[in-house]
């Protein structure tokens, strides 16, 4: 089984992730972690690496790009493409560069949140013939407050290359986007 079918398997364990907007029983920022981890699934781990997959996925959710200006600031020179997610509870973008390279960000989201459901997530896809080893948990000042990054690679045995779970959070308010999380391909 490939590693990304099993990724799309995962959101059958995650029922309280939900796409539903305005829940008023639910904070807005477990909403917005919610959203920004089952767009993860739903774009990322679904498609990547099939660019085609990914692109399709786009189209068919009617995604559209970001303003130039914006999505040069965000990709800082390298070549991808920034896609805007429209929705009621916050402000979403998907990030898409090489082949092997998708992520997801969060303008706002309860950040402990999103590291629950991305540890659930690495630990679920763990099984034989696929490692999940933590490669590093560190803390590190950004723009707007303190981030932690936490980095899983996912690796068949005697395989050189994996593939890499990125997350990156922020608690503060002050930051000015307080979620990314990526799938890229890693050597």
């Amino acid at each position: 089984m490939r590693t990304y079918k099993f990724f799309a398997a995962m959101a059958i364990l995650f029922p309280a992730i939900s796409f539903a907007e305005g829940m008023s029983n639910i904070p807005q920022a477990d909403q917005q972690a919610n959203a920004v981890t089952r767009l993860y699934m739903d774009a990322c781990a679904a498609n990547v690496p099939d660019e085609a997959k990914l692109k399709t996925w786009i189209q068919q959710n009617g995604l559209r790009p970001t303003e130039p200006s914006f999505s040069q600031k965000i990709l800082n020179g390298q070549k991808g493409e920034v896609w805007s997610v429209k929705s009621q509870i916050g402000n979403f973008i998907i990030v898409t560069g090489s082949p092997y390279h998708c992520a997801v960000w969060a303008r706002r989201a309860n950040a402990r949140l999103v590291l629950e459901h991305f540890q659930k997530l690495a630990k679920a896809v763990e099984r034989s013939g696929l490692s999940v080893t933590l490669e590093k948990d560190s803390q590190m000042d950004g723009q707007g407050g303190k981030y932690r990054q936490i980095v899983y690679m996912l690796r068949k045995p005697d395989v050189k290359t994996g593939r890499i779970m990125i997350a990156s959070v922020s608690e503060s308010t002050e930051a000015e986007v307080q979620v990314r999380l990526t799938l890229a391909l890693a050597k």
